[in-house]
């Protein structure tokens, strides 16, 4: 990603341009997933879904958030602690949004959670069962 965007690639909002990249690099999946993207399920808007054509197979729901890159003075300790934060936020959206209510009307048992952060341009992948 860092040798693919530009500063002058930001928007208003940054998770557009990384939500965008991330459904073009999903499109290879297409024979194996229909890949949706800020449809409605549960309460909410998810921002990607995968949702396997075989139901044995894992569903995934995708959540990308943005935070500032780490700052010249903020030390490692606190850097991955606000990072944590955010972490934390996006699976409380997740859970409390249900999300995957879609996954589980399509009968889709397993289901992947996974919430992405970018601080800059790194992103930061926690998947969550």
């Amino acid at each position: 990603m860092g040798d693919t965007f530009s500063y002058f690639d930001k928007t208003k909002n940054p998770e557009n341009a990384f939500h965008s990249y991330m459904l073009g690099l999903l499109t290879i999946l297409g024979d194996e997933y229909i890949i949706r993207s800020n449809r409605e399920s549960g309460k909410g808007r998810y921002d990607i879904m995968l949702r396997p054509f075989n139901v044995t197979k894992n569903g995934i729901v995708i959540e990308i958030k943005t935070i500032e890159d780490r700052k010249e003075d903020e030390g490692e300790v606190d850097f991955h602690k606000r990072l944590n934060h955010a972490i934390k936020k996006v699976e409380h959206q997740m859970e409390a949004k249900g999300y995957e209510k879609e996954l589980i009307d399509n009968k889709i048992k397993n289901i992947i959670k996974l919430p992405i952060v970018f601080a800059g341009k790194q992103p930061h992948v926690f998947p969550v069962r």
